[in-house]
């Protein structure tokens, strides 16, 4: 089946399921244009007069099928996360056009300039080095799940501020809602490791679930095993490489917009370093010069290219934040 006939199947599934529970739906499939110019096909459900609802990319969900899995369960699935994701709209899109009762609510990212030139002639943006500063606002309560709404010109025209104005309500709400987070590399893989290996519906008595291939070692034992391995890791590695994020791990590549984040970690080493961009969401800080700057850049390249999705690629070069300067050089 292509990709084409099975989002066809998969919107007759899902409508066909939320006529279970409504009289009056539809759904919509549309292609949208994402960061870096990058298109995908969506699905969203609509009830009678309901005028915002979930976003449901379809591309993951092929794959899953080419896998095996069946158009009912993946139809059920899309309709679960749309009956969970309207629970959790905070925003009222009615009152959109009021800018006293969005302003609470606008952040800003980064994101590469080149490769969304044509988006940002309709979206207000600040350069910074050889990228962007864009603004969005957030429409759902949990800080793990990104519902945004990117800002567009014509919306600061209808709220009748400046592109000022609206930068500095985006840096007061991102700088105090999303706080810097700078953890070494091997601390973030511990803890990817242990949370692919635990989870909150562990048994009482504290054990792995019985499929994980552990055995029934206590969490405190699985922990001192990461733990063990992580060190080794550390011992052997040719580099101090951190990892700096917001909070919440969304968008946290804008920390290095942050003002004295860089400069403090700077001084806290005593040394010059470089940025790798690894995605829209994280930089990776790595101290010393062990690698050339050409080594770095063809590792960047590499891994954007085989690992990032398209959509979170933030640059294809490495930064480096010089402590003297106190500014970051490309």
């Amino acid at each position: 089946m292509t990709y084409e006939q099975f989002i066809e199947q998969v919107k007759w599934e899902v409508e066909n399921i939320a006529r279970e529970s409504f009289d009056d739906v539809r759904t919509v499939v549309r292609t949208v244009t994402k960061n870096n110019n990058v298109r995908r096909k969506t699905i969203s459900i609509f009830k009678e007069g309901q005028l915002a609802t979930p976003t449901i990319y379809l591309r993951d969900y092929y794959l899953d099928y080419k896998k095996g899995r069946s158009i009912e369960n993946i139809g059920r699935e899309i309709f679960m996360i749309y009956s969970e994701g309207t629970k959790r709209f905070t925003f009222d899109v009615n009152q959109f056009s009021d800018f006293s009762k969005v302003k609470d609510k606008i952040y800003y990212k980064l994101v590469n300039y080149e490769m969304n030139r044509q988006a940002l002639k309709t979206m207000p943006h600040f350069k910074f080095l050889d990228m962007a500063i864009v603004f969005f606002v957030s429409i759902m309560g949990n800080e793990k799940e990104q519902g945004t709404i990117a800002i567009q010109n014509a919306y600061v025209e209808k709220w009748g501020i400046s592109k000022e104005e609206l930068r500095r309500t985006a840096i007061k709400n991102t700088w105090k809602e999303y706080p810097p987070e700078i953890k070494k590399m091997e601390d973030i893989i511990s803890e990817i490791v242990l949370g692919q290996v635990t989870s909150e519906d562990d048994d009482e008595d504290g054990l792995i679930s019985e499929e994980i291939s552990y055995g029934e070692f206590s969490i405190d034992n699985v922990r001192q095993m990461i733990k063990e391995e992580v060190d080794k890791m550390r011992a052997q590695a040719e580099m101090d490489m951190y990892v700096l994020t917001n909070t919440s791990r969304n968008f946290g590549a804008a920390c290095i917009t942050y003002p004295g984040v860089l400069k403090e970690f700077a001084r806290e080493h005593n040394s010059d370093f470089y940025i790798i961009p690894s995605s829209v969401h994280e930089v990776i800080l790595i101290l010393g010069e062990q690698m050339s700057v050409e080594e770095m850049n063809l590792m960047v390249e590499e891994v954007n290219e085989r690992e990032v999705d398209s959509i979170d690629v933030l640059s294809n070069h490495v930064y480096q934040y010089k402590r003297e300067l106190e500014e970051i050089i490309y």
